[in-house]
This record gives structure tokens, C-alpha cells and sequence, in this order.
């Protein structure tokens, strides 16, 4: 009986002592018909690997820059070469939907989301008949 006891008491140890993590976990896309993406898809640090522009589909530019897009439960934050835009979201039907005080070039933002080894995530908005894309790896 006191070897049950004490048992008990270490298992109760064990599990209040745990430390609780506030933090958002990403969540990967399954795979299947009829994919929708939702936020816990995106939560976490997405480091920038390149921007292309397009004109109608044909691609007449591409470079590099040094950027990252950290996604939480309510806020993205855009940052390229130190500039940063802390702007709230919404996703709805595979776009972003930002409320734009002004400094960033476009309140619809689409999204294509590709879960591979590394995960790749696409941002795409349009300006005066240019497409830009952003692409993305995850960080963290």
C-alpha cells in the first residue's frame, strides 16, 4: 500500500510539473480533394527565398531579399531588409484579407500553401496589372 502511495505522489509530481506552452503550433494541411486553408496553417516564422514578378503569367523578374512573415492567431507581420508591417488578418477561401493602414500595397493577398520535406508558402498580390510573388520556406 505505501508503495502505491508513493507511486501516486510521483506520478501526480510528474504531471503538475510539466510546464504549461502558451506558444501557436503550425498545423500541416492534409492532403485531399478539397483543401481549406485556416490560420494554424500558417502560425510560425516564414523566412523569404525569392520574389518574382509577373507580367500575364510570364515571369520578367526575379531577386532576392532578406525578409521573414510570422503569422500568429491575429496579427502577420511583414518584414523586408527592416521594414516591417504588423498588420491584422483574416483568411477566408485561400486568401489573406489584411486591414491596411496604408504601407502595405494591397488588402488581398493570395495564398498557396505547399507541404513538402520543407514546407513552401506563396504570397501573391497584384498592382497595376503585375503579379508579385513572394516565396517563403518555414523557419520555425
Amino acid at each position: 500500500m505505501k508503495n502505491k502511495v508513493i507511486l501516486l505522489l510521483i506520478l501526480l509530481l510528474l504531471v503538475c510539473s510539466c510546464k504549461k506552452n502558451d506558444s501557436l503550433s503550425r498545423v500541416k494541411m492534409q492532403s485531399g480533394d478539397h483543401i481549406i486553408l485556416q490560420k494554424e496553417n500558417l502560425y510560425g516564422t516564414w523566412s523569404l527565398i525569392n520574389i518574382f514578378i509577373y507580367d500575364k503569367d510570364i515571369s520578367i523578374h526575379s531577386y532576392s531579399k532578406e525578409g521573414t512573415v510570422t503569422f500568429d492567431n491575429n496579427y502577420m507581420n511583414i518584414c523586408i531588409e527592416n521594414k516591417c508591417n504588423k498588420l491584422p488578418y483574416l483568411v477566408e477561401n485561400n486568401n489573406i484579407k489584411i486591414e491596411n493602414d496604408g504601407n502595405f500595397p494591397s488588402n488581398d493577398i493570395s495564398v498557396f500553401l505547399q507541404e513538402f520535406n520543407e514546407p513552401q508558402l506563396l504570397l501573391s498580390y497584384s498592382i497595376n496589372e503585375l503579379k508579385y510573388t513572394y516565396v517563403y520556406k518555414f523557419k520555425n
